[in-house]
């Protein structure tokens, strides 16, 4: 009877425990893409200033909690947030990875990866940081990670910024990065070519009928092509590597033309001045809103990256 008294408790114990234990992702030559969420625990830095040593501390180490979401997400938080993941290689021979970061507008990252001797290195990336700067020169924020036979390797990467703060870490082999990545620049392609064609042919017919309606939607997707070629990094990578700041303020631009020319576009083509009023008056105060806040977006961007 004393034995099941103390039995219960114990296995409540050693159940609590490997419920909120960090695995290790065992890794092997046939691995291409892997999601590293639900491998992930993560700790708030409230104050921001935590560095590796205070993370590496036992007390602070014990605090960091298993995810049990493919990507979390905290939101707009002014804290920092720490993400640790532990790898082992299950082959006899080093192994070369990509850590993908799946969203691009995050501020500052920074890995801390352990090298052959086990200490760590320290790489910085983030849309604040100047293209040249990075780790691996691509529009996509990656940081290389080699695995050595066997050893259990523990990576940490550090998260602030003003946006939204979205975990999506990606494990990706170097084949296979590279394969998936000549397919989405070629859906890009099309998605651009597409738009320009859609752009050049509502600019013949504005041209031609001088109708106003066309004209914002010629500036509808203007903007909206220019806003998802900001949104993705091509921008930094190709138009502007070193002033990274030059992003934020242009995307508050395109997203308030985007605002403006649409609602514009519908107030034309719908005619709700003459059959919806009530709704046009509404449409309106959204345009000079939109005009307003591209005016004031030099301040707005300031604000984001300050």
């Amino acid at each position: 009877m004393s034995v099941t008294r103390w039995a219960a408790p114990l296995i409540i114990m050693l159940w609590i425990s490997q419920l909120f234990s960090q695995d290790t992702l065992q890794i092997n030559g046939n691995a291409g893409k892997i999601s590293l969420g639900l491998h992930l625990a993560t700790y708030e830095d409230i104050s921001g200033e935590m560095t590796l040593e205070n993370i590496l501390a036992p007390k602070i180490g014990s605090q960091f909690q298993v995810s049990d979401v493919q990507s979390p997400n905290y939101g707009h938080t002014s804290s920092a947030i720490w993400a640790r993941f532990n790898l082992q290689n299950q082959t006899e021979q080093d192994m070369n990875w990509f850590l993908e970061l799946g969203y691009p507008l995050l501020m500052e990252v920074q890995a801390f990866l352990p090298d052959t001797s086990g200490k760590y290195v320290r790489l910085q990336s983030g849309s604040m940081t100047p293209f040249s700067e990075r780790p691996i020169k691509h529009s996509i924020l990656l940081f290389p990670i080699m695995t050595l036979p066997g050893e259990v390797q523990t990576c940490y990467v550090r998260i602030e910024t003003k946006t939204a703060l979205l975990v999506d870490l990606k494990l990706w082999s170097r084949i296979e990065f590279m394969n998936s990545d000549h397919d989405s620049q070629f859906i890009l392609g099309i998605y651009f070519g597409i738009l320009l064609i859609m752009l050049f042919y509502n600019l013949f017919i504005y041209l031609s009928l001088r109708d106003s309606s066309y004209l914002y939607y010629v500036i509808f997707v203007l903007a909206s092509g220019l806003y998802q070629f900001l949104f993705n990094g091509l921008a930094i990578e190709y138009f502007w590597p070193e002033r990274p700041d030059l992003n934020w303020y242009f995307l508050t631009i395109f997203g308030g033309g985007i605002v403006f020319s649409g609602t514009q576009f519908a107030r034309k083509i719908l005619l709700t001045k003459v059959h919806s009023p009530r709704l046009d008056v509404f449409l309106k105060v959204l345009v000079w809103a939109s005009i307003i806040f591209i005016i004031f977006s030099r301040k707005y961007s300031l604000a984001i990256i300050n």
